[in-house]
């Protein structure tokens, strides 16, 4: 058995809606961000709009042929987190199964079609509740689903938060997010990151080969 830790690629890409009305916010991108040491999973109404922020990470597995992988999770940093009335309870960011490769890499003219396949892609697994949450601190998600891996694939995820999972009404003046460190962070260690446990592909032999 053997571990790998696959850093996101650079293409990884924050999303965000925001108008003054929720539904509105919800539903439409209006600005992406694809630099930066930093991206946010997460919603907000602190300011005179709702807006609603989307990660959207990708991984390039790269292993040897014929290898088999047995298990996947996903390593995450915060950096910081916005929790404005905590009382409102312990909400979660979830890694979201997305295939937003239609719209790799994503820009201006792509984005609203990443922003709804998003919306409408439910959680895979709950990486943290808030309260679990250390900031600069790694972070390892439960294990997901290997649907469609391969020793040669690349896979797609979004992060979202839990109030914009269920598209849950809130008030104005809250804030609940995470920001996270990209795959551009200047601490190594602190970049996304696909943990890969697998078993590696049998070398046929020479006698296999030449069919002696």
């Amino acid at each position: 058995m053997a571990t790998v830790s696959i850093v996101a690629h650079t293409g990884a890409t924050e999303v965000l809606g925001a108008h003054p009305n929720r539904s509105t916010a919800h539903a439409n991108a209006t600005a992406h961000n694809s630099s930066g040491q930093t991206k946010t999973a997460g919603s907000s109404s602190n300011t005179g709009d709702y807006i609603f922020f989307r990660y959207f990470l990708k991984f390039v597995i790269s292993l040897p042929s014929g290898s088999v992988i047995t298990r996947a999770r996903i390593r995450l940093t915060p950096i910081a987190i916005n929790n404005i009335y905590p009382g409102d309870g312990d909400w979660a960011v979830s890694i979201c199964r997305g295939d937003w490769s239609p719209y790799d890499p994503i820009n201006a003219a792509r984005r609203q079609g990443a922003f709804s396949l998003a919306a409408a892609t439910p959680s895979e697994v709950v990486w943290a509740n808030v309260s679990q949450m250390v900031l600069n601190t790694q972070r390892l998600s439960p294990n997901l689903s290997l649907v469609g891996y391969g020793p040669n694939v690349s896979v797609y995820y979004i992060l979202r938060q839990s109030t914009d999972i269920v598209d849950l009404p809130f008030n104005k003046g809250r804030s609940y997010g995470v920001v996270l460190a990209s795959p551009a962070h200047a601490t190594a260690a602190y970049r996304p990151q696909l943990v890969l446990e697998y078993t590696e592909g049998k070398v046929p032999s020479q006698a296999f080969l030449t069919g002696l």
